[in-house]
């Protein structure tokens, strides 16, 4: 019985080294061994365009942060339906997040809307990061795709939204300024 047990104990121990091994990544440029690599960027040009004058327009008063998880803003209270509801949002992001530049305390999320959310899938998603925001009082913002951006305009959305509409008013897209 004993030999039994320490064969058994060895087997685990086997099976669990090489399980571990299937699943380690070695550094290796073969893309064989490495299926990863790193991109030339983190934001599209369009996105970089809008986030250059949005770093103008909150100046010092906030601190912007890039593609962050609606995970990384937002628990999920614990039920026996935790784990789905957190599924739903662990790979979603948002675009920019707004946060006080003191305490980095988030204080509104900023959503860059191009063509693509006019598809029925990316509208569905639209839809449940605006109620998800909306039942927890925090603002989001949903900024066209344009060309260029009016600061003036950027400024005044995000003071709009943040002080006199803590819940979010989703209706806060900016607009093209005439040419």
């Amino acid at each position: 019985m004993e030999l039994f047990l320490i064969a058994l104990a060895f087997l685990v121990i086997v099976l669990f080294v090489k399980t571990r091994k299937k699943n380690s990544i070695e550094a290796s440029s073969d893309a064989a061994e490495n299926p990863f690599y790193l991109k030339s960027r983190l934001f599209t040009p369009p996105e970089l365009k809008y986030l250059e004058a949005l770093e103008q327009a909150v100046g010092s008063q906030y601190r912007i942060m890039g593609k962050v998880r609606i995970a990384d803003i937002f628990g999920v209270r614990k039920s026996k339906h935790s784990y789905s509801h957190f599924n739903r949002i662990k790979a979603k992001h948002f675009d920019y997040v707004l946060c006080d530049a003191r305490t980095y305390k988030p204080v509104a999320a900023i959503e860059l809307d191009d063509a693509s959310h006019q598809r029925k899938s990316r509208a569905e998603r639209d839809d449940f990061v605006n109620r998800i925001c909306l039942a927890n009082d925090f603002p989001l913002l949903r900024v066209a795709l344009q060309h260029d951006y009016d600061l003036g305009v950027i400024k005044r959305s995000i003071e709009d939204s943040i002080g006199e509409h803590p819940t979010g008013d989703l209706d806060l897209g900016i607009r093209a300024q005439p040419e």
